[in-house]
């Protein structure tokens, strides 16, 4: 929030000083001793409670900020082309249902098929009925171009499979060097995080059908052999990060200063913190982290 010293507006300054810290910038920059704005980045899987992170960073690390929410779904799942192909998808499973033809739509049918929407509807153009000329992931680079340059507080989602080169490295995006970035991770046993997306579908589903012009529409995440080689692989690039961009700081993030990385276990309400990168990382952290996934455990 931008507040000007006027003659007019005197009272209104000093009520926001007792609440909010002022961040004063000239042509959008950081003024010497003004506090930078806050890029977060939260990581993880669908159904790992990324959404719920935002307020457990702010507590640890005593934030009183409300950032900009930049997530790629909102897009996605509000748009007529998702909801159309869903619908279409939803009619011809009841028609084979009632033919009682159900191997047509096993499981694994059901996964390839949701997952075919929501990337078809991602990548074609017209992610906006406003905007004809770009799709979702254009949508929200231009959205986060936006509100890096105006300094806002931002926060964005990410699966966590690759490093934040992309943020850093991006000339559209060169203002994040005046931010202070934050990467948190969301960690959740994979048992856990198969109920979770089972129940998050239905819910969805539900609430869809209930009016399908006013909700969005329902996302299945596949939950076959590549959900547990993307765990994997989250987990290879967590350490890799740890590794390569916090203790050596090299470029393999792409970053000219060194952002914070937090880890935390979110399988329960709990939500305990596991991995603060301002601490030293230990064998015994790493491990920490490996159990919290719980990656070989039988579901």
């Amino acid at each position: 929030m931008f507040i000007r010293k006027t003659k007019n507006n005197k009272t209104k300054i000093k009520t926001k000083i007792k609440t909010k810290k002022i961040i004063k910038r000239k042509n959008n920059k950081i003024k010497k001793g003004g506090s930078p704005p806050y890029f977060i980045l939260t990581a993880g899987q669908t159904g790992s409670g990324k959404s719920s992170l935002l307020e457990k960073i702010k507590k640890h690390l005593g934030l009183e900020i409300q950032p900009i929410k930049l997530f790629i779904d909102d897009y996605i799942e509000n748009r007529e082309l998702t909801k159309q192909n869903v619908n279409e998808l939803l009619i011809e499973i009841i028609k084979n249902i009632l033919k009682q033809d159900e191997e047509k739509f096993s499981v694994e049918v059901l996964y390839q098929k949701f997952n075919e929407i929501y990337f078809r509807s991602r990548k074609e153009k017209g992610c906006l009925k406003d905007n004809s000329i770009h799709n979702c992931d254009e949508i929200l680079d231009l959205e986060l171009k936006t509100h890096l340059e105006s300094n806002k507080d931002i926060l964005l989602e990410t699966t966590g499979l690759n490093p934040p080169k992309w943020i850093f490295t991006n000339e559209e995006f060169s203002n994040i060097d005046h931010y202070t970035v934050i990467l948190a991770y969301s960690v959740v046993q994979l048992c856990e995080l198969y109920i979770r997306i089972r129940k998050r579908f239905i819910a969805s589903l539900q609430t869809y059908l209930s009016d399908t012009k006013s909700h969005p529409a329902p996302r299945l995440p596949s939950l076959s052999d590549d959900f547990i080689e993307n765990t994997e692989k989250i987990i290879h690039m967590l350490f890799t990060i740890i590794e390569q961009c916090i203790i050596s700081n090299n470029d393999y993030c792409g970053n000219k200063k060194p952002f914070r990385l937090l880890i935390f276990d979110n399988s329960d309400r709990d939500s305990k913190l596991l991995y603060d990168s301002i601490n030293p990382f230990t064998s015994k952290i790493k491990q920490h982290i490996i159990d919290a996934f719980s990656i070989n455990n039988i579901c």
